[in-house]
């Protein structure tokens, strides 16, 4: 990595690993890095690609159909909010914009799976209430504005 980083978000899409928000010293970062990935899951050389519309750590992160989703994290509490950012050639992002689709509630340190266009949220925690673990599964359905 180019720079330490702590509670970010990952996934690979593609050939690529991406790796969004989370925390560089004891600043919260909307950084995200990428690299390439070798047929033996190597990642070769990071870049820095564009910036999240803000800096978010301990998100839900996901690729669909050539779209980074950030889901939640936090940045002082918990958020409800939705990001996406277009994956173009050579896996470049190609700008961010946050989803009209919020979630129903704050969540940080959430988990997600993907199937076909929504995302199976599960649990995770509320950073505005004491750190209260949620139990809740629901799917979100992100739709571009």
């Amino acid at each position: 990595l180019t720079l330490g980083r702590r509670e970010a978000g990952s996934v690979i899409e593609g050939a690529r690993i991406y790796l969004a928000g989370g925390r560089t010293g004891n600043q919260v970062s909307g950084l995200v890095l990428s690299a390439p990935i070798d047929e033996e899951g190597r990642p070769g050389k990071w870049r820095l690609e564009a910036e999240m519309p803000f800096p978010m750590r301990r998100p839900i992160v996901q690729a669909w159909k050539g779209t980074l989703w950030v889901i939640g994290g936090g940045n002082g509490s918990s958020t409800k909010w939705v990001a996406a950012g277009k994956i173009g050639r050579e896996g470049v992002i190609q700008g961010w914009q946050r989803v009209e689709t919020d979630l129903p509630e704050p969540v940080t340190e959430g988990t997600a799976a993907r199937a076909g266009g929504r995302f199976l949220l599960l649990g995770g925690r509320d950073a505005r209430n004491y750190g209260k673990t949620l139990t809740d599964v629901y799917w979100l359905e992100p739709h571009l504005g």
